[in-house]
């Protein structure tokens, strides 16, 4: 008998999948030259937190339905790859997860070091303009 995927390793590899499929859509609608990193950049980003964003309006319908739940793991994950954005979004329009203070914590925590990374880069790039 075959064994049964983890939960949190089944949503990973379809959210990877989803994002990934949206990503080469919005390259192949817009037209965007794949040998661009910018390019590639913003259909990564756009197409994470409209994954992210889906993702939490589905556990949000699974918890009504007291069905099998999107572990926290894949949720974490998707804000940590860039979709945190669209985890804000969707905890606000869906109001899902905002009570659980441990899972606020470690959102707000990935929100603050992508926040950090993201002026490191910047100061980096500015600093190495002149050079």
């Amino acid at each position: 008998m075959a064994k049964r995927m983890r939960p949190d390793v089944y949503h990973g590899l379809m959210a990877l999948g989803f994002t990934l499929g949206f990503a080469v859509v919005f390259l192949l609608i817009f037209r965007l030259p794949w040998s661009s990193g910018y390019y590639l950049l913003a259909c990564w980003l756009l197409s994470i937190n409209l994954t992210t964003f889906a993702y939490y309006g589905y556990d949000k319908g699974q918890a009504r339905s007291q069905s099998r739940r999107i572990p926290e793991v894949v949720l974490h994950a998707l804000a940590i790859f860039g979709g945190s954005l669209g985890a804000y979004v969707g905890m606000g329009v869906f109001r899902h997860k905002t009570i659980k203070s441990s899972f606020r914590f470690l959102y707000w925590f990935i929100v603050f070091f992508q926040v950090l990374l993201i002026l490191a880069l910047i100061y980096r790039l500015y600093w190495n303009r002149g050079a």
